[in-house]
């Protein structure tokens, strides 16, 4: 779990793609987004960072992070989607399709 805007900032800059999900501890909507999220990407060894934003107010203002959880996708240091709310497991599909992704590797 990153809590620090510069580790997030260094990892956007230092990896080709970073799949982020801001949350917050007391929000059970995060804590059902992160299972969605492990459920899908955990068995094609995609890792995405969960971040922390109730322990660092500028990680909230950096990111515009009004509430959570938010997802955001990053390519070659660009924000290329980002998903507010909780989103089913058959939406993040649509984005990451395992055919496709399964088919590079």
């Amino acid at each position: 779990m990153i809590k620090k805007l510069e580790d997030i900032i260094k990892l956007i800059n230092n990896e080709e793609e970073v799949i982020l999900l801001f949350e917050s501890r007391w929000c059970p909507i995060c804590h059902l987004q992160k299972n969605i999220l492990y459920e899908y990407f955990e068995p094609l060894k995609i890792k995405f960072y969960e971040v922390l934003v109730d322990e660092d107010e500028n990680i909230r203002s950096h990111f515009k992070i009004y509430s959570t959880p938010v997802i955001q996708i990053y390519r070659n240091n660009k924000l290329k989607i980002s998903l507010i709310g909780n989103h089913e497991l058959e939406e993040i599909a649509s984005i990451y399709p395992k055919e496709e992704y399964l088919e590079d590797n």
